[in-house]
């Protein structure tokens, strides 16, 4: 059985990746996969945290994390369009940088759509 178990998009990783959310997982669903995670890049607590082509892509820190939750929000709301084609689990792919981000791995690992936290 197809399966993957890291994903971006463009929608949410501007810079890292293309494609939008939906467009992401209706290439899985091409590819035959039975499950696919959605892994987005986690909020990070510094500019200096960011990668080369995030902050060429315009990507700030943004402390209300307005991003990771209109990921959140997307990535269910695909879960159950696609639910009878494609097991999605919600993930976000974590950036143990410095110690403090620990507090923030807890924090979004706690939000009841969060099927695994991935480091």
């Amino acid at each position: 059985m197809a399966f993957s178990m890291h994903s971006h998009s463009g929608q949410f990783c501007p810079g890292h990746a293309k494609d939008s959310l939906e467009d992401v997982v209706l290439t899985a669903i091409a590819k035959g996969m039975k499950t696919f995670a959605l892994t987005e890049h986690m909020p990070r607590n510094s500019e200096e945290d960011l990668y080369p082509e995030e902050i060429a892509a315009g990507d700030t820190i943004d402390p209300t994390h307005s991003n990771h939750n209109a990921y959140i929000t997307e990535a269910l709301r695909l879960r159950t369009k696609y639910a009878s084609q494609l097991h999605i689990l919600i993930s976000f792919e974590g950036e143990w940088i410095r110690p403090s981000y620990g507090p923030l791995i807890t924090t979004l690992s706690a939000h009841p759509a969060i099927d695994f936290s991935s480091a």
